[in-house]
């Protein structure tokens, strides 16, 4: 094959190529990223979090349900969460554990007639749970349509995940039980 015949193969795939390219750009650069709506909360240890301003330099995974439907799959993800983002391995143990500095929240979301509950909610969320994992639990109590619409969450009858950068943005959504790949993708982006 001379040299002309090389170029005439190379050439359209070269096209095709910067085509390609240019198309992903176009995609990434149109896929701004979402600011976090401002959601002031309160742990179940009593502390004021407003979120996505208090995450003291760090990013969050962020875990929310809207109804009382969605604690069942939300229900899944606590383990795995409190492994992988709360637990703190000894730093003395023969094969140190990884652990990610983030901050690890749930949030039950009362709107509507449902704030009239969140008293009770959170007293019983209390007694069930380790003082240690309280601050990990924050309730938010007050108008969700405008969370909802922002955050571009279309059913409520299931938990929705959330990873926000230390500025604020959402960098990666799902909703659902747990799985192993949607923790991966999580823990991916972390990693980045």
């Amino acid at each position: 094959m001379d040299l002309f015949q090389k170029l005439k193969t190379i050439i359209p795939m070269i096209k095709r190529l910067i085509l390609s390219a240019a198309f992903f750009s176009v995609l990434s650069l149109s896929q701004a990223q979402t600011a976090f709506p401002t959601m002031e909360c309160k742990s179940l240890d009593g502390k004021t979090i407003v979120l996505p301003k208090n995450n003291n330099g760090k990013m969050t995974v962020l875990g929310m349900a809207f109804s009382q439907k969605a604690e069942k799959e939300l229900s899944t993800w606590f383990q795995p969460a409190y492994s992988t983002f709360i637990e703190k391995g000894d730093p003395n143990a023969v094969i140190p554990m990884d652990t990610y500095d983030v901050n690890c929240y749930f949030v039950p979301v009362f709107s509507g007639v449902l704030q009239a509950t969140a008293g009770k909610a959170e007293k019983k969320m209390k007694e069930g749970m380790d003082k240690s994992l309280q601050s990990n639990v924050l309730v938010f109590k007050g108008k969700a349509d405008e969370i909802k619409s922002t955050l571009k969450i279309d059913k409520t009858d299931s938990p929705w995940f959330f990873v926000i950068d230390a500025a604020g943005n959402v960098l990666y959504s799902t909703s659902g039980a747990f799985t192993e790949a949607k923790m991966e993708e999580i823990e991916k982006i972390l990693n980045q």
